[in-house]
């Protein structure tokens, strides 16, 4: 009898890991069951620690995030992207408890701070059941946006050229694709273009006035929605009065 064996005969196996626990997305309102992360779907992650591709590390949280995930009708491309990091955030707290110590370095006087939140303090938005998706970008052209979703991050991934690019830059491409993904029509006065290619849309963005790219960056802005992961943080220092609302930093998030 093999080690796999072995385990699969002992009673204790039927009790491990067996709470379910139900969210509600903000963004698509669906109901989703998960379970918490087990040791074993933590330490996988370890492998990824000091992986610097965001493409890699994306597909990482993806298969963390589905090896938790008890609906039966879920499609992770399908997801907003907003309501992916809820659902992160979620299993996180049903996992390691809804407190999160992160540390922070005063720019001013360059004291490390520990710092502590409880995640469900944290501010969650839904996503408005109406939304004004017109945009107009210059005179002569406007488009319709749509919020974007996980497979609009995998379209973009395989779209842009990472070779001989820095990380750096390869984020940019991405942000800038997104954008173009994000684009449902494009309207001129002549006619109303749908249904349009990925790279017709990226020449769009490419070649728009900073003005007109600005307005499509301004609507995903008002009308973003999910888990509001920005906290203010102050120095302790008590000769060091700095202080700054911070990106929480998601370094050690599940460890």
């Amino acid at each position: 009898m093999n080690q796999k064996q072995e385990q699969v005969k002992h009673k204790f196996t039927e009790y491990l890991n067996i709470y379910e626990f139900e969210t509600v997305l903000p963004g698509s309102k669906d109901t989703i069951r998960f379970k918490p992360l087990t040791t074993g779907q933590i330490k996988k992650l370890l492998v990824y620690e000091k992986e610097d591709s965001i493409i890699i590390q994306e597909q990482a949280l993806d298969e963390l995030i589905s090896s938790c995930i008890m609906s039966d009708d879920f499609d992770i491309d399908e997801l907003y992207l907003q309501d992916r990091f809820f659902l992160l955030t979620e299993i996180r707290k049903k996992t390691k408890g809804e407190k999160y110590d992160f540390t922070f370095k005063c720019p001013k006087c360059e004291s490390q701070i520990l710092n502590s939140l409880n995640l469900d303090d944290l501010e969650v938005v839904t996503l408005p059941e109406e939304i004004d998706d017109a945009v107009a970008l210059t005179d002569h052209i406007g488009v319709t946006l749509r919020h974007l979703k996980r497979k609009d991050f995998k379209l973009i991934s395989k779209y842009i050229n990472v070779k001989g690019r820095s990380e750096t830059q390869i984020n940019s491409e991405i942000q800038t694709g997104l954008f173009a993904a994000g684009i449902e029509a494009i309207a001129t006065p002549d006619q109303i273009e749908e249904n349009i290619d990925i790279e017709s849309k990226m020449f769009l963005i490419d070649n728009l006035p900073t003005s007109a790219f600005e307005e499509i960056k301004k609507w995903y802005e008002e009308n973003d929605f999910g888990i509001d992961m920005s906290v203010n943080v102050a120095c302790k220092n008590e000769e060091c009065d700095y202080t700054e609302k911070i990106d929480i930093p998601m370094g050690n998030f599940f460890f």
